[in-house]
Parts: C-alpha cells; sequence; structure tokens
C-alpha cells in the first residue's frame, strides 16, 4: 500500500490517499468535500482552487496585521489622551496650591521675604510649565503616518551615507 498525500482544493487540509487503489473519489476529513484523483481536469480545477484559497490567507493575513497596527495606533492614542488629561488636572491642582499659598502669605502672614512666598510662586512656575507640557504633548503617530515617517529618515540616511562616502571616501 503506497500513501501519497494530497492537498483539498476547499480547506486546504492534508489528506492521504492510496495510490494502489483504483478509487478516483475520495473526501477530505476536514471538512469533508470530494477530492478526484485521476481525473486531470479536476485535478487542475483544485490546483486553482488551492491557489486561490492562499491568495485568500494572505489578503486575511495582511488585513489581519493592518487592523493590528490600527488597534494599537488606538491604544497609543487612548494613552496620550490619558496622560494629557491627567497632565493638565495635576498641574491644575498644583498652580491653584501655588495660588492659594501665595494668597495666604500676602494676607496672613504679610512677609515678602517669606518663604512661603517662594514655594507659592515656585507652585505657580511649575504648574505653567506643567500645563504647558500637557498641552503640547505630542500625538502618536497613525501607522501611515509612522511608515512615511521612517521612509522619511530611510532617504535621509542614505543620503548621510552618500555624503560621509563623498566626502571621507570609500573604506
Amino acid at each position: 500500500m503506497k500513501l501519497k498525500a494530497l492537498y483539498c482544493p476547499y480547506c486546504a487540509g492534508t489528506v492521504k490517499i492510496d495510490q494502489s487503489s483504483k478509487k478516483r473519489e475520495y473526501y477530505c476529513i476536514h471538512c469533508g468535500q470530494p477530492i478526484y484523483v485521476d481525473d486531470e481536469v479536476k485535478r487542475s480545477e483544485h490546483k486553482e482552487i488551492i491557489e486561490d484559497v492562499a491568495k485568500i490567507q494572505y489578503v486575511n493575513y495582511k488585513e489581519k496585521v493592518e487592523f493590528e497596527k490600527y488597534q494599537v495606533y488606538k491604544q497609543n492614542l487612548e494613552r496620550y489622551y490619558k496622560h494629557k488629561k491627567l497632565a493638565i488636572i495635576i498641574s491644575s491642582s498644583i498652580l491653584l496650591a501655588g495660588i492659594l499659598i501665595t494668597v495666604i502669605c500676602e494676607t496672613i502672614v504679610k512677609d515678602d521675604d517669606s518663604f512661603l512666598w517662594v514655594l507659592g510662586l515656585f507652585f505657580i512656575w511649575g504648574s505653567i510649565l506643567g500645563l504647558m507640557g500637557g498641552v503640547c504633548m505630542q500625538k502618536p503617530k497613525s501607522p501611515d503616518e509612522q511608515q512615511a515617517y521612517i521612509k522619511e529618515m530611510q532617504i535621509e540616511a542614505e543620503k548621510e551615507k552618500s555624503f560621509n562616502e563623498n566626502f571621507w571616501g570609500k573604506h
């Protein structure tokens, strides 16, 4: 008994058949579809179907990769907005604390050389810088923007390499 492995044209599963048998029709153990062995026309149809299945699987893989890229981008974008909101809230709280400390210095202590006065100003300036940082946070790049940026950096690297080779000579 000589066994031969065939691929199912419908699901691309492996099916083992007995070559010594005169049987012409087998059924796939994975999907149940008929597989014709000795008919050349059917065999070529099966090959085309397998190629089509492979193309479809490749397209599905590409779509899955693109979907995953955008999922990661979406997560990064959500994280970006969360951190930006948090930075603004914290900086605003520090600003209010600084204003409160300076008002206390002016009304209760009434001393311009007071440590509290300096601390209040420090809080105010720190919170202003924090607010600026929170507002000016850089938004994450989309996958398309990332690809364009990578290509741009590759072109720049090639230009720099070419310049260095021309200036210093090839080693």
